[in-house]
């Protein structure tokens, strides 16, 4: 393609396509001249499918949520992504323990109801 009637000096380039990353350069046009731009557009990068992640509501609100003994936060949070088998264990002052083993899926967000 052939921009036609372009003012002499710098002037930024930019190209996009869906699927790639955007292209940036700065070229100078000269005088009664034509400038080439070789664009190479890389690719972006696919979205992470290989993880997963968990929302916790409880009923009072307020209890801590440990994910294989490592503490994440309190409920009405949702935790960091992550992917298969793991256990959830949910504390809070005054009340039973609860331990369950979730499984979350890749690309999905699993949802523990109120408990």
């Amino acid at each position: 393609m052939i921009i036609t009637d372009v003012l002499p000096g710098n002037h930024v380039i930019s190209l996009s396509y869906p699927g790639y990353l955007f292209y940036n350069q700065t070229i100078s046009v000269g005088s009664e001249k034509t400038a080439a731009v070789n664009a190479n557009l890389v690719g972006a990068p696919l979205p992470d499918t290989s993880s997963g992640s968990l929302s916790v509501t409880t009923d009072p609100p307020g209890a801590q949520i440990l994910i294989n003994g490592d503490v994440k936060g309190v409920s009405r949070q949702r935790s960091r992504p992550f992917s298969r088998y793991h256990t959830l264990l949910l504390n809070l002052k005054d009340y039973q323990d609860l331990k369950t083993t979730v499984n979350i899926t890749a690309g999905q967000t699993r949802i523990i109801p109120p408990v």
